[in-house]
């Protein structure tokens, strides 16, 4: 009789714990945010000091090729030397360019392809470049690859993108808000029921009773 109260008491006090912290994680899913990797997660290569060093220099090369094959090499060196010339490349206005344009212009199309292979706050800021730029195409490949990025910074650029003067970004914009919604309410909804199902079978098969809790009760 004693271990019967002392079972219920402490199965009560455990129900009504699990419910407080079930309570306090289901707040947490429902306000759940997607966390993107600061750098992209891609493995990374490890350069000698000496290559790094001339690849540095061809950095500032004005062949393009050889100074995007510097910039694809640093990128998966993980070189913080590399987000400078990254930036000012997809910073580039073609319309003002009097020199090499069709190799600068296809300089400028390659880091963007690099730089949206991949998912990270870094990349995202390499990509809210683009969808700022004064060619369409760029805007319009942006807008897109954002829509894949579930964040509140995400829905910020699409709302801008509403505003563009070109109707299919607009509309893409519209497709973005709409994806990147459903995408956080998907993984939300995902939390949510992963913590009902804890909860569920918390309360199926209630609190676990250890032997040195019957020894306390019969004492």
């Amino acid at each position: 009789m004693v271990f019967l109260l002392y079972y219920t008491g402490s199965n009560r006090a455990a129900q009504k714990k699990f419910e407080q912290e079930y309570s306090i994680k289901l707040a947490a899913a429902q306000q759940y945010k997607i966390k993107i990797p600061d750098i992209p997660q891609t493995e990374k290569i490890d350069l000698p000091e000496n290559v790094v060093r001339r690849l540095h220099k061809s950095l500032r090369s004005r062949n393009p090729n050889e100074a995007f094959k510097a910039v694809e090499l640093l990128w998966r060196n993980q070189d913080p030397v590399v987000i400078p010339a990254i930036k000012k490349v997809l910073s580039l206005k073609m319309t003002y360019c009097w020199d090499n344009c069709e190799a600068l212009g296809e300089m400028k199309e390659r880091v963007f392809d690099l730089v949206s292979r991949d998912m990270s706050q870094l990349n995202f800021e390499f990509l809210c470049i683009s969808a700022a730029d004064h060619n369409r195409s760029f805007r319009l490949r942006a807008v897109n690859a954002i829509s894949g990025y579930y964040t509140d910074e995400a829905l910020a650029v699409m709302n801008k993108a509403l505003n563009d003067r070109d109707s299919e970004i607009r509309t893409a914009a519209i497709d973005g808000i709409m994806k990147i919604n459903e995408g956080i309410k998907q993984k939300r909804q995902e939390k949510i029921d992963a913590l009902n199902s804890e909860y569920r079978n918390r309360r199926r098969f209630g609190p676990k009773i250890s032997p040195e809790d019957i020894m306390k009760a019969m004492n």
